[in-house]
């Protein structure tokens, strides 16, 4: 009777110490995993400030060419009115110097 509970108190521990064992491994294997999800997160992380930053450049030019788009326009515009006064004076002064002639 001692032999067969010493045998199954012998088996238990065997049995005890496998479970140990693969809890042990699948413990390391988590471990692992769990780094590699961080690796993973922080790299996601770094590309994301990098592409928010592009994109914050890329907005801040867009900006700077509308505010450039605006003034090329007003300068357009005033470019206009300073060539029609310009041809109104020419005009005038053509109108004058043929009073003279004639």
């Amino acid at each position: 009777m001692f032999r067969n509970l010493s045998e199954s108190l012998e088996a238990e521990k065997n049995v005890k110490e496998s479970y140990r064992t693969k809890l042990d491994d699948r413990s390391k294997q988590l471990e692992v995993s769990k780094l590699e999800f961080e690796k993973t997160i922080r790299s996601l992380e770094n590309e994301k400030a990098v592409l928010t930053a592009a994109v914050e450049a890329r907005d801040r030019k867009l900006d700077i060419f509308k505010e450039l788009k605006h003034e090329v326009e007003s300068l357009k515009q005033k470019l206009q009115e300073k060539e029609k006064e310009c041809n109104k004076l020419v005009r005038h002064r053509s109108l004058s110097f043929d009073f003279i002639i004639f």
